[in-house]
C-alpha cells in the first residue's frame, strides 16, 4: 500500500479535477490502482482542500458500492441499502446505466476498463494488488490470533480474580 504522502504526489503529479461522479469513473477506468489506493489510504489533514476532497469521495464511493440502489424522480442519486448514515450521492450528466455498471464494478462484478461486464471466468486466475484487495476487504489487521488470544485470556483471568 502507498503511504498519504504517495497519494498525495500521484494526484499533484495528476492535478487538479473535478469531485464529480463522471470524473471518479473516469478515473476508476484509466487508472484503477490510483482509485484504489486514494479510496483505501487517503490523504493527509493537511493536504490541500482539493485533494482532501478526492480523497473523501473515493472512499464514500467505496462505502455505497458494496450495498447500493440507484433512484431519483428529477434527481437521481446512489443511496447505500444498509448504511443509514450515509447519505445519498446525487448525480447528473451520466446515463444511470453507466453509472450502475461502474457502481458493480466497484463491488467486485468483472468489468472491462470500458464498463463492459463480463464473465467472471474471463477474472479467474488474474492477479490482483494489495490496495485492490483492500478497498473489497478491508485493511489487514495489525494482531494475529495469538495477540488477541492473549488478551482474551488475560481478561478472563481479570474477571475471574477475587
Amino acid at each position: 500500500m502507498w503511504t498519504t504522502k504517495e497519494v498525495e504526489r500521484a494526484l499533484s503529479a495528476r492535478g487538479e479535477f473535478p469531485v464529480t461522479l463522471p470524473d471518479f469513473m473516469h478515473l476508476y477506468s484509466t487508472q484503477r490502482e490510483f482509485f484504489f489506493q486514494l479510496a483505501c489510504v487517503g490523504v493527509r489533514p493537511s493536504a490541500p482542500k482539493w485533494m482532501r476532497e478526492a480523497a473523501i469521495m473515493a472512499a464514500y464511493l467505496r462505502a455505497l458500492a458494496f450495498a447500493f440502489d440507484i433512484q431519483g424522480s428529477g434527481t437521481t442519486g446512489i443511496v447505500s441499502t444498509c448504511l443509514d448514515n450515509v447519505p445519498p450521492l446525487s448525480f447528473t450528466g451520466v446515463e444511470v446505466e453507466k453509472v450502475r455498471t461502474f457502481m458493480r464494478s466497484l463491488c467486485g462484478f468483472p468489468t472491462t476498463l470500458d464498463g463492459q461486464e463480463q464473465s467472471h471466468e474471463k477474472m479467474a486466475g488474474q492477479e490482483v494488488t494489495e490496495a485492490h484487495v483492500t478497498f473489497h476487504l478491508g485493511a489487514r489487521t495489525r494482531h494475529t490470533w495469538e495477540d488477541k488470544q492473549e488478551t482474551y485470556v488475560v481478561r478472563k483471568r481479570n474477571l475471574s480474580a477475587p
